[in-house]
């Protein structure tokens, strides 16, 4: 089955931490410094967001702070190195400015699709044979329209929950909110979500490096899965 080279096309990394009571005190000192990237902003009296475009929506970039944690996206990803070192920049900000010293989760989330050369509904009907039992699919649900693989796992001391499967050009349009976005109109989504979990300050930097070593060696396991000749 031919399917094309992956694209990482959205990320999105957190941190949380305990509520912390300086949070509304320090939040626009801690904004502030941000501004040179992030230079449009909104805020309430939970969260404040900032992003790189006056339309939020429009926005390649996305930061949000609250009392408990800090978040980035950015989308259309070209070099995941730009973004480790943005994320890095902002968590470091977020953490000295609320003195935070131990994290209750860091995560990383990775979007990766490919093009397939199938139509949508050979590749559903294809990767449902090799992942699920006929008969069992046939009993709970008789007239399959889509499907999605999911999975938790460990591996390398890291949590690790799997989502892949087989995506229609207007799902895409959909699901990353740009309809003048470029896509393809058959492909393999792969949606990745890699983090740990009461850790040190000191482990957040090498978490964000390592995740994506870990990433690119779980899509290509996904693509040699998705690319084996069918005979059903």
């Amino acid at each position: 089955m031919p399917i094309g080279t992956p694209t990482l096309k959205q990320l999105v990394s957190e941190i949380r931490y305990s509520p912390t009571i300086i949070y509304h005190a320090e939040r626009i000192s801690v904004c502030y410094r941000l501004n040179d990237i992030f230079p449009h902003w909104n805020l309430d009296i939970a969260k404040v967001e900032m992003y790189d475009t006056p339309v939020k929506e429009n926005s390649g970039k996305l930061f949000s702070v609250t009392n408990r944690g800090a978040s980035i996206l950015q989308k259309n990803v070209a070099d995941f190195a730009g973004f480790r070192t943005l994320a890095e920049r902002i968590f470091n900000n977020v953490t000295q400015g609320f003195r935070v010293n131990t994290i209750s989760r860091v995560g990383i989330r990775f979007f990766y699709l490919a093009n397939c050369e199938m139509p949508f509904e050979s590749f559903k009907e294809v990767l449902c044979r090799r992942i699920y039992n006929q008969d069992t699919i046939g009993l709970l649900a008789p007239n399959l329209t889509d499907l999605a693989f999911v999975a938790n796992f460990t591996e390398h001391n890291t949590n690790f929950h799997l989502i892949f499967g087989p995506v229609k050009r207007d799902e895409l349009k959909e699901r990353f909110a740009e309809p003048q976005g470029q896509f393809f109109d058959v492909g393999l989504m792969v949606d990745l979500d890699c983090f740990i979990t009461d850790t040190p300050l000191h482990r957040v930097h090498p978490f964000l490096r390592e995740s994506f070593d870990y990433s690119q060696n779980i899509l290509r396991r996904v693509i040699r899965f998705s690319e084996v000749e069918d005979n059903g």
